[in-house]
């Protein structure tokens, strides 16, 4: 089982090296396949692939307002033209410690990139973040 996980993730992150056109990554988690991605269903995705290790450069398990900087330093400006919310590191830091832990790395790519508010991810939003995390996407690690 342990392999078939594995061979699972290994696949799905080389899906998300695809252009944005020929991604259905998230959509897979689409648990219930209702067109809408959850919360419990992104965070699942984001786990799965790793994404916030990626951004975690020194491996502790948390983003500093340095490791940020460094992955997201123009993120403001991409999401302002594309009228998403505007978020700072203290946007991110949910608990205000100094550090963004995964869930709170998450959770703001949930609020940045759900434009209507439903509390999840559909349609053109799923379409955005799909294509910001592609290859040639500006967070494509």
């Amino acid at each position: 089982m342990k392999t078939l996980t594995t061979l699972a993730a290994s696949v799905l992150a080389l899906t998300l090296a695809v252009p944005a056109s020929a991604q259905m990554v998230l959509r897979g988690y689409d648990a219930d396949q209702n067109g809408i991605l959850t919360n419990d269903e992104l965070n699942l995705a984001m786990a799965e692939v790793n994404t916030f290790a990626t951004y975690d450069t020194d491996g502790d398990g948390y983003l500093s307002d340095a490791e940020y900087t460094a992955a997201f330093g123009d993120a403001e400006v991409h999401w302002g033209k594309l009228g998403y919310a505007e978020r700072t590191f203290q946007d991110w830091d949910l608990t205000a410690d100094g550090l963004v832990a995964e869930d709170e790395f998450t959770q703001s790519f949930l609020v940045i990139y759900d434009i209507d508010e439903s509390g999840a991810l559909e349609g053109a939003e799923l379409d955005q973040i799909e294509a910001d995390f592609g290859i040639d996407g500006p967070f494509s690690g």
